[in-house]
């Protein structure tokens, strides 16, 4: 069973992990430098949730809410549960957390060389803006959520406060 958390201090350990495998080398392909300490920085200062599989740690994602808006930052999983639904799932938590306080937007920024731009479109996300070498998407759950796609959102428990 998927869950999700707000990250604990023991947690940002294999959060900066998994920030410098899934992200380094997309960062450096497009002309952006690495800083271990200034990403680090970065993550600490929005709001974090980890996503857990039977109590092991398989991602996280980083978020601001402002308004009606909720801002993802990073959604990020690890290797092995990639390409298996797990990203969906836990999408699905995180659309179900923002309907369930009000919220109307989602918007993300994503590298233009990111696999993961395509995924977001699938989901009902639009590009509004494409400039140095990022896309901002943006999602109106009230309009663009493809019905069939989240039909039966449910919330999985979670150990903290709601999401948004």
């Amino acid at each position: 069973m998927y869950t999700h958390r707000m990250a604990k201090e023991v947690d940002y350990k294999n959060i900066m992990d998994l920030i410098r495998v899934n992200m380094f080398e997309m960062q450096l392909e497009i002309g952006i430098e690495w800083n271990d300490d200034n990403v680090e920085k970065f993550f600490r200062s929005k709001t974090i949730f980890v996503f857990e599989k039977n109590k092991e740690f398989i991602g996280f994602y980083a978020i601001d809410v402002k308004d009606n808006k909720v801002f993802i930052y990073s959604f990020q999983l690890v290797s092995k549960f990639q390409n298996l639904m797990a990203g969906f799932h836990l999408f699905k938590i995180l659309i179900s957390e923002a309907i369930k306080n009000d919220k109307e937007i989602i918007l993300c920024k994503v590298f233009n060389n990111n696999p993961a731009k395509d995924i977001y479109i699938r989901l009902g996300f639009k590009i509004v803006e494409e400039k140095d070498n990022l896309f901002t998407l943006k999602l109106d759950i009230n309009n663009d959520l493809p019905v069939k796609i989240f039909e039966r959102l449910t919330v999985s428990t979670h150990n903290n406060k709601a999401l948004v």
